[in-house]
C-alpha cells in the first residue's frame, strides 16, 4: 500500500474540514493524508478569465488549477497511484477494501464517486464497471498514466468545468475510467466551496441533528475520543451524541424549554440513553412566550452555569453549544474544558 500517494484538496481557510479528517479518518490504509492546497476561486479576478471557455467561473478556474498543482506534484514522486479527494468527502465503510482492489486494474483513472451522466457498462470482472460519462470527481484514483494524461487535457481547456473535461475524454474514448457498481464515497451534504449546491449523503446513527453536513461531521469528529461531553440545547442532537457515546462515555445536556426538555426526554428514555443527564434550567420570567425569544443575562444564569453541578472544572473533552446565551455558554465552557 506505499505505492499510493493520498492528495486532500483543502482551502487553508477550511479548518474544519481538515479536522473532520485529521481527526475522523486519521490515515487511509495506513497512508496519511496530506491536505493539497486547494487555489480559492474568491481570490481569482474574473478579467483572468477572459481568454479561457464561456463560463469559466473563478471557481472552475481554482478547482482546475488545483488538480494540476497535485497531478504535477504526484508525477514527481515514486509512488505508481495518487488518491485525489475533496476535504467534503464522506466514506462508505466499504472505501478502504474497494481501494485496495482496484490497485490492481489496468485503468487510467477509478472513480469511486461521482454522478453518472451516461450509465456505466458492464466488464468481465464484476466488481468493476466501465465508465462512459460521469462528473463530480470528489474521490477519484489516477495510475500514473491516468496521471499525465489527465494534466494533459485539462491544460486543452476545452470545457469551462474540469470534471466536465474529464468526463467527455472518457466518452471519446482517450481516457479508460473504471468504478464500482455501488458508490463508496461520496459528498456530504453541505455547501461546497467548488459546487454552491447540495449533495445528499448524511451519515449519521440514530436520530440526526438538524445540522448542517460539515457541522454534523465536525461534531463526529470531536466526539471519536470524547468520554464526557457538555451540551447547551437539547434536541436530536441530544440523542445523536447519547448514541455515539454509549458504552464509552456521558452527556449531560441543559434545556430551557419544559416542553422541550419533556419531548428529548421521552426519546431518551426510548432509546435506554442512561448515559445522558437531562437537565431544565427555565429562565427566571418562567416560560417562554414566543419562538426564538431572547432572554437576558440575568434571566438565563442557571441555564449557563448549570453543567457546574454535573461536571467538575476542566474535566470536559467536548462542549457543543446550540441553545440560547451561546456567548456566555461559550465563556464557562473555558472553565469545563480540560486543559489543551
Amino acid at each position: 500500500m506505499n505505492t499510493v500517494h493520498i492528495f486532500v484538496a483543502s482551502l487553508r481557510r477550511r479548518l474544519d474540514r481538515r479536522f473532520v479528517l485529521q481527526n475522523g479518518i486519521g490515515n487511509i490504509l495506513g497512508q496519511p493524508i496530506i491536505f493539497q492546497e486547494a487555489v480559492d476561486g474568491s481570490r481569482i479576478p474574473v478579467e483572468r478569465l477572459k481568454r479561457y471557455p464561456e463560463k469559466t467561473t473563478p471557481a472552475n478556474f481554482a478547482v482546475r488549477l488545483t488538480k494540476r498543482l497535485a497531478l504535477r506534484k504526484f508525477l514527481r514522486t515514486n509512488k505508481s497511484h495518487l488518491l485525489f479527494l475533496e476535504d467534503d468527502v464522506a466514506f462508505a465503510p466499504e472505501f478502504e477494501e474497494v481501494l485496495a482492489d482496484s490497485f490492481r486494474l489496468d485503468s487510467d483513472l477509478v472513480f469511486f464517486g461521482g454522478n453518472h451522466y451516461h450509465p456505466p457498462r458492464p466488464t468481465d470482472d464484476p466488481k468493476w464497471l466501465k465508465c462512459h460519462f460521469l462528473f463530480d470527481n470528489h474521490a477519484l484514483l489516477f495510475t500514473r498514466e491516468g496521471a499525465r494524461k489527465v494534466l494533459s487535457m485539462l491544460g486543452e481547456w476545452r470545457y469551462p468545468q474540469s470534471d466536465i473535461e474529464i468526463g467527455r475524454n472518457i466518452e471519446q474514448g482517450r481516457l479508460k475510467a473504471l468504478c464500482p457498481p455501488e458508490w463508496v464515497a461520496f459528498q456530504r451534504d453541505t455547501k461546497s466551496d467548488n459546487w454552491g449546491g447540495a449533495r445528499s449523503a448524511t451519515f449519521a446513527e440514530g436520530a440526526i441533528p438538524y445540522m448542517l453536513g460539515d457541522d454534523l461531521a465536525l461534531l463526529d469528529a470531536a466526539l471519536n475520543e470524547a468520554k464526557v461531553v457538555v451540551e447547551y440545547g437539547s434536541g436530536a442532537s441530544t440523542i445523536h451524541i447519547g448514541n455515539r457515546l454509549r458504552d464509552w462515555g456521558s452527556l449531560v445536556s441543559v434545556e430551557h424549554d419544559p416542553e422541550w426538555f419533556a419531548k428529548v426526554g421521552g426519546f431518551l428514555e426510548e432509546q435506554n440513553l442512561d448515559n445522558v443527564t437531562l437537565l431544565l434550567r427555565e429562565p427566571k420570567t418562567g416560560k417562554t412566550i414566543r419562538p426564538w425569544q431572547r432572554f437576558s443575562d440575568r434571566e438565563m444564569a442557571d441555564y449557563v452555569t448549570a453543567p457546574r453541578r454535573a461536571v467538575e472544572e476542566e474535566t470536559a473533552d467536548l462542549v457543543f453549544v446550540d441553545g440560547r446565551q451561546r456567548i456566555n455558554c461559550a465563556l464557562e465552557a473555558v472553565k469545563l474544558l480540560k486543559s489543551g
